[in-house]
């Protein structure tokens, strides 16, 4: 199929198998989570030919190859949804948190009400992307043998799509499954009875760990270290639908605090308030659940390491409060932290601690009791041989930039984005939307971009579309220059926080050999907002734009 066209703005043909060859779009976005359910629906509403290609066979993102048990998002409900009333008037959750299930038929119901289907490539795995210089476009081509030929490209393809496998000997030989959270069968997997081990214990594991102990023959937990889990407080909300009068004031506050959630920190410093004072503040931010305890405490909770402390001292005082046995309570939640709290981000539990009361879960330290090996049998540790029926390695993800490690992007003067631009192990990019060498790749959620509401990433891409179209210009780029002096600002940014003592996927360190340096920029919505908006209010001037009848305008 070369260029036809379904009506204005669609592509002709069928979403759901075969190979393709579409020519002449306008915009190709790779990745159907938020970002490119948005981007597609704004794209077709301005009258660009755009589609989306999806590597499932869903919309979704994350949420479509995550089938685990317990699998659920920790944002509050109207966090975790789009800000367009048109989307979200008349949807009703059921939970605060909600359930993949749940989160699935949103993303249907979203597609189905926007008609995005016929614009739509899924069961869709991109693998290269190449520029051409002469005629300004770029070429992608999939492992299933589709090409897609574009003027853009936007990269919507999420931070967790590299799944990260232990480096175990012999873990080809085990017996039984081996299962990946990320990569969980879509038929339901029967622990029933069985002895299952976990190695892991992020967010994803804390999830499967407190959904299948009660079902398991023995469940055993292989630690490095401990999570600093905090109290979800899950609560149903009304069949009804609940009030939804403060939506469109909520999505303008995600805007305006530094973490992109509904919560802000109190305007002082820990160590302003007593012992006792601090403690019942504590107790306050407990009680609300959610992220309160890390994006709504004290100002300079990520920012003063004596402050860190006493919120970790406290955080520990309460896992300890709920293990029966002092020696385990101690492994869970060590008396001194392994990493400033908060590096490695806090997932939200629900009795997780509970779990390890009970006489079929047990703890393995693996700092004490350290794999050697894997056998057909079980996990062999210094201590001996667990034998298992069932081995899960949750063991997460190369964040953020893994996630482009296995995509062949070649842009300008044959240049490779991930083993030619990055290949120092330092990220370039300007803003986080794009990056020199590389015109007309753009990214939603990508490197060095801060966490915040889709609908930012997504106007500040848009409109530099409009000027573009209004222009006449058939390129953009950033400059050299502007690549690095972000680059330089982000890595302040996460050297003015506490996040890399001891720093996890934020800063890269989970991946043996990644260059430590912060993968998301860390100084705050507001800020990086305010960076954006310079940059189209001044007109762009750290990027080149080129016109077909000259090379830079």
């Amino acid at each position: 199929m070369n260029g036809n066209t379904n009506g204005t703005n669609g592509t002709n043909g069928s979403t759901n198998g075969g190979t393709k060859h579409l020519d002449d779009l306008d915009h190709v976005l790779v990745g159907a989570g938020f970002g490119g359910t948005l981007m597609l629906w704004r794209l077709r509403e301005l009258g660009f030919r755009a589609h989306l290609i999806e590597s499932t066979d869903r919309t979704g993102g994350v949420w479509s190859s995550n089938h685990y048990p317990g699998a659920r998002v920790d944002s509050d409900v109207p966090t975790f949804e789009f800000s367009d009333p048109k989307l979200w008037k008349d949807w009703k959750w059921t939970e605060r948190h909600p359930g993949q299930p749940e989160i699935l038929t949103y993303f249907d119901y979203v597609r189905e009400k926007l008609k995005l289907d016929d614009d739509i490539s899924y069961n869709t795995t991109i693998n290269s992307a190449t520029w051409d210089e002469t005629t300004k476009h770029w070429t992608l081509g999939s492992e299933e043998g589709s090409t897609f030929r574009a003027r853009n490209v936007v990269w919507c393809i999420g931070y967790f799509t590299k799944r990260v496998y232990p480096n175990i000997p012999g873990l080809e030989k085990f017996k039984g499954p081996v299962l990946h959270p990320g990569a969980w069968p879509l038929d339901a997997v029967d622990v029933e009875g069985k002895r299952v081990g976990i190695i892991g214990t992020g967010a994803s594991a804390v999830q499967i760990i407190q959904q299948v102990a009660p079902k398991v023959k023995s469940l055993t937990v292989f630690q490095r270290t401990p999570n600093t889990a905090l109290p979800m407080v899950q609560r149903k909300l009304p069949p009804s639908g609940h009030d939804k009068s403060t939506y469109e004031a909520a999505f303008s506050r995600l805007l305006q605090t530094n973490s992109g959630f509904l919560y802000s920190s109190v305007d002082k410093s820990a160590l302003d308030d007593t012992a006792e004072e601090r403690d019942r503040f504590f107790d306050s931010l407990f009680a609300e659940g959610g992220f309160s305890f890390y994006l709504g405490n004290y100002r300079d909770l990520l920012t003063n390491l004596e402050s860190n402390h006493l919120a970790y001292d406290y955080w520990r005082r309460s896992v300890w409060k709920r293990i029966n046995d002092p020696a385990l309570a101690a492994k869970l939640a060590p008396l001194e932290p392994m990493h400033s709290f908060g590096a490695k981000r806090p997932c939200l539990e629900q009795g997780y601690y509970e779990v390890f009361n009970q006489d079929n879960v047990k703890l393995v330290d693996l700092l004490e009791d350290p794999i050697t090996r894997v056998t057909e049998d079980g996990v062999e540790t210094a201590s001996g041989l667990k034998e298992l029926d069932i081995l899960i390695t949750a063991t997460g993800y190369d964040a953020v930039i893994g996630s482009y490690r296995d995509l062949h992007v070649t842009g300008k003067d044959g240049k490779s984005l991930f083993h030619d631009r990055w290949a120092q192990g330092s990220v370039y990019t300007y803003l986080g939307l794009i990056t020199s060498g590389f015109p007309n790749s753009f990214y939603i959620f990508g490197p060095q971009a801060r966490l915040c509401s889709v609908s930012s990433y997504a106007g500040a891409l848009l409109d530099l579309f409009k000027i573009m179209r209004e222009k006449g210009y058939d390129s953009v780029e950033s400059t050299p220059e502007a690549d690095q002096e972000y680059n330089d600002r982000v890595v302040a940014a996460g050297d003015a926080t506490v996040l890399g003592i001891g720093a996890g996927w934020f800063f890269g360190t989970n991946i043996p050999g990644k260059n430590k340096e912060p993968q998301i920029y860390l100084a705050g919505i507001p800020a990086y907002k305010g960076l954006t908006d310079e940059e189209a209010a001044k007109g762009y001037p750290n990027m080149v734009f080129t016109k077909a009848e000259d090379t830079k305008a």
